[in-house]
């Protein structure tokens, strides 16, 4: 199922207008998210950037460049969602450039969390956005993020998947990810025997 909606046109389409290339690769890293109501353990996110974990062991090299990659994020609420119920509050770009961020340890061992320290945070002014069922939230490797605190009622479930361009794709990519989309070798999208092989 997750292999189909990978490929699925509208993804894809996306994934293409913002990295400008038919020639795609899902990343592999990808989430279904749980965040429990007014709860500040392991379900909140901190403000983080997606590459300040390149460097743990996930089957890359970790020797990928974050000024030199370019990893989509696609961000999806299953419910709605707002900075009081649990909304992805992002960091534009416009903010903080291309600049890539010092870790901060969130307590990793237990959280299993890094992100931007609670000083350079504090420098920023993060947005937001109200999103429906249906909605998309779109930024890169680069962009600061971390889950709003959610003071709702209910559990808010999200699903996050990623996309490359095949010809710079990541080692954990590479590692994880598939060929999803190629006009110039429509041959080498990965099928999904060999992709299930690969995750397993």
């Amino acid at each position: 199922g997750m292999y189909a909606f990978f490929r699925s046109l509208a993804l894809l389409e996306l994934a293409e207008a913002f990295l400008g290339t038919p020639e795609l690769s899902v990343h592999g890293i990808c989430n279904a998210r749980a965040q429990l109501p007014h709860d500040e353990s392991i379900t909140r996110t901190p403000f983080h950037q997606d590459s300040q974990f390149w460097f743990l062991d996930y089957g890359g090299d970790g020797k990928d460049d974050p000024l030199a990659s370019h990893v989509l994020t696609l961000w999806m609420p299953l419910q709605r969602v707002c900075a009081q119920t649990g909304g992805l509050a992002v960091i534009p770009r416009t903010q903080t450039g291309r600049r890539v961020f010092e870790r901060y340890d969130f307590d990793y061992e237990r959280t299993g969390f890094y992100g931007l320290a609670p000083d350079e945070l504090a420098r920023f002014v993060p947005e937001t956005p109200e999103l429906e069922p249906g909605d998309l939230l779109a930024f890169d490797h680069l962009a600061p993020h971390g889950a709003a605190e959610h003071r709702g009622d209910r559990l808010r479930w999200s699903i996050d998947v990623r996309y490359e361009a095949t010809a710079a794709a990541t080692g954990t990519g590479k590692k994880f990810g598939f060929v999803a989309q190629s006009l110039a070798n429509p041959g080498s999208v990965t099928p999904l025997g060999t992709w299930l092989r690969k995750r397993a």
